[in-house]
């Protein structure tokens, strides 16, 4: 190909964090042009963002639907090669299936979805179409992550037992969502970035990178990280636990501030995720349940295991 790649971006406004480092990482080898976006979903970001960036104001959309039915349309030599998704984690499903079902490669930001089943809809469009759909796991391409992994799956490190893992973020530690912060906003609430919070946000997609790479969706971050490195666990058969409880295993444990309340003194919560009868609940416990948990006949909590599942 002896010209650059054009591309577009859905998100990376003039507020957003991730879109300004989308749009260096794609320029540090010069061969990457951006010439269309759908920056923002705030009236009048997305027109700013493109003058900002020098954009033809005709390539500047309002919407990611407008953008990908005009630039579908476009001659071969205008239209864009391939889209950066750099939005909120509930708005990455449908630019991706948009762009890839208008016949743009895609480069999405982590969690590819919102849902296992979103997912799994990429996957067959992916399949069908044979366009590119590629996850920003850019951790995993750093040679001592690479290393960590490798000792790991060739046994160098011995039987795994425990993976703890930091990727401090000091900037959410007090109530900035109550301001009007964007960034902030989306990111503590639920239905925006999903079930797990920030497990499931792009700073908690870093934390199990050396070990599980593609992994999908909020919740489903730790329960990926933990299959990686352990065998699944199958729930022993009622009468093994005392008083007949049955033990299962923990695939997400989440500390938080449980209240986020400006008050002097904040229980912990921990969030935890569990599988009982092939169901997977989600529970907020007041202690720290470590690997496994104690459920009664009807799936409620009643308390910590004893020790770990083998």
């Amino acid at each position: 190909m002896k010209r650059k790649l054009r591309m577009g971006m859905v998100g990376g406004g003039l507020t957003s964090f991730i879109g300004p480092v989308h749009r260096k990482a794609a320029g540090i080898d010069g061969e990457i042009e951006l010439v269309c976006g759908a920056f923002s979903v705030v009236p009048g970001e997305s027109k700013q963002t493109g003058e900002a960036l020098y954009l033809n104001p005709k390539r500047v959309y309002e919407t990611y639907q407008e953008m990908f039915e005009i630039e579908k349309n476009m001659p071969p030599d205008q239209r864009i090669d391939f889209v950066s998704v750099v939005t909120p984690n509930h708005v990455h499903f449908g630019p991706s299936k948009m762009a890839l079902e208008s016949g743009f490669h895609v480069i999405v930001e982590k969690p590819i979805a919102f849902s296992v089943e979103e997912a799994k809809t990429l996957q067959k469009i992916v399949a069908k179409t044979g366009l590119i759909l590629g996850l920003t796991h850019t951790y995993t391409g750093y040679p001592l992550v690479k290393e960590a992994r490798n000792m790991v799956a060739t046994g160098k490190l011995g039987k795994i037992r425990k993976v703890f893992v930091e990727y401090p973020q000091g900037w959410l530690s007090t109530l900035l969502e109550g301001t009007g912060n964007m960034q902030a906003s989306w990111r503590t609430d639920p239905k925006q970035s999903g079930m797990g919070g920030a497990i499931g946000d792009k700073l908690g997609k870093h934390k199990p990178a050396p070990i599980a790479v593609g992994m999908i969706g909020g919740a489903l971050a730790g329960k990926a990280l933990w299959d990686m490195v352990f065998p699944p666990a199958v729930p022993p058969e009622p009468g093994n636990g005392p008083d007949d409880d049955i033990p299962v295993e923990v695939f997400l444990r989440d500390q938080q501030c449980g209240t986020r309340l400006q008050t002097a003194h904040s229980q912990s919560v921990y969030r935890v995720g569990y599988r009982f009868k092939d169901e997977e609940r989600v529970a907020e416990l007041p202690y720290d349940p470590g690997e496994a948990l104690l459920v009664g006949a009807g799936g409620e909590i009643t308390g910590p295991a004893r020790k770990r599942l083998d």
